[in-house]
């Protein structure tokens, strides 16, 4: 079996989950993501400016309507283990799953109190792909 080695700093292997989360929301008609990134100010409008309540507001609209295409209401969504969800889509889901909680116990290997989402890892398999593996070294 091939695999593949890639050298990252955090910073970048916290962009790249970033990024795969946004890819599989998409990917499960979870179009409101859009919007939360407008409203967070990671989306910015041509300008360089963020965007105001109006324009969200418009997002939000347009996010339904899109979800309208797909059969799905406004809130509504496939869930990560559906059958008509791509398999690149759940492959995505597993990496960042396994990179979050690398991230999550390099940060804070002993987090005091409840620990987040990110330390779960990968509780759940969706694909027949080896696991993947992740190592945070100093």
């Amino acid at each position: 079996m091939s695999t593949v080695t890639m050298t990252l700093t955090p910073d970048q292997a916290r962009a790249i989950a970033g990024m795969l989360e946004v890819a599989v929301r998409v990917h499960l008609c979870q179009f409101g993501e859009i919007e939360w990134m407008a409203r967070m100010g990671i989306l910015k409008h041509q300008t360089g400016r963020s965007l105001a309540s109006d324009e969200w507001d418009m997002i939000k609209y347009l996010s339904g309507r899109m979800s309208g295409v797909f059969g799905f209401s406004p809130n509504a969504s496939f869930g990560i283990g559906s059958p008509q969800v791509y398999i690149d889509a759940q492959r995505g889901y597993e990496v960042k799953k396994v990179l979050d909680k690398a991230l999550a116990e390099w940060r804070e290997p002993n987090p005091k109190g409840i620990r987040g989402v990110d330390y779960d890892g990968l509780i759940v398999r969706y694909t027949p792909d080896p696991v993947p593996a992740v190592e945070v070294k100093e």
